[in-house]
């Protein structure tokens, strides 16, 4: 779906970031973000399609990409047609997304660059759609709580949420494996929340937080129902991502990530 231009978004506003160049070591399935969270992938999941979707269908009605990176779930979606408010706490991204976004879409897009979900300031039911991909792994249980509670309060009734968390450092490294496992036998809360990565993974300290969170699916259904929604899908999925390997290598490596997908009620 194609806007049919009798609509009026909001002025474009362009961030205050500086343009940072393509990162040297990326590839072309991955791209390293600037601020060590790390990769963002170049092609959308099944769950960035769905959205991409949805924000055509519900087009002139915003919605908001949260951790947006370089990108490509934005780009997609104002090509389909949709507006499209690009949150993310790195300014030099959003400068990507601006160098990016063809001048014909300029009208559709917002660019947000304050902390979410503390710092992002927008009106209760004022969106349609939400798309948290590749974002919640990195935040402690409260943090997860918080943020599903704040964007139940954004989406007006009707409005759908993507989640999309990453669970294959979990499912492959056996360090974080045990650590969830015994935090998970003392009957902790947030099992999953793990402190000190950096010991922990000592060769990916330079890409990731000191902090990482395995978000299973029912612990996403229980937070998400919990605040209002209705569960549409929840579970696992596999994406095979062209990235470069060791010593120089490429090739696809598989991932497994968590989806869930809800609705507000």
């Amino acid at each position: 779906m194609r806007p049919t231009g009798s609509f009026v978004m909001s002025a474009y506003v362009a961030t205050s970031g500086r343009k940072i160049d393509r990162p040297e070591d990326s590839s072309p399935g991955v791209e390293r973000t600037l601020n060590a969270t790390g990769f963002t992938i170049n092609s959308l999941d099944e769950v960035s399609r769905e959205f991409v979707r949805f924000a055509a269908g519900v087009a002139p009605e915003r919605v908001l990409d949260v951790g947006a990176g370089f990108g490509v779930a934005t780009l997609a979606a104002l090509e389909a047609g949709a507006s499209v408010i690009a949150n993310d706490m790195e300014a030099g991204h959003l400068a990507h997304v601006e160098s990016r976004c063809p001048a014909s879409f300029r009208s559709r897009l917002t660019l947000s660059p304050e902390r979410f979900p503390d710092e992002v300031a927008l009106e209760p039911g004022s969106i349609a759609g939400v798309l948290l991909s590749r974002v919640l792994h990195f935040f402690s249980g409260s943090a997860v709580e918080r943020s599903a509670a704040t964007v139940a309060r954004w989406l007006r009734p009707g409005g759908r949420v993507f989640v999309v968390c990453e669970s294959s450092l979990f499912l492959e490294d056996a360090r974080l494996r045990r650590v969830y496992q015994q935090q998970r036998s003392r009957g902790e809360r947030w099992p999953g929340f793990v402190r000190g990565v950096h010991d922990l993974l000592p060769h990916r300290a330079q890409f990731v937080p000191d902090q990482l969170h395995y978000l299973d699916p029912p612990t996403l259904r229980r937070i998400f129902e919990t605040r209002g929604f209705e569960i549409e899908t929840a579970g696992h999925f596999r994406r095979a991502v062209s990235e470069s390997g060791g010593g120089g290598s490429d090739g696809n490596r598989v991932r497994t990530c968590v989806r869930l997908i809800a609705k507000r009620h």
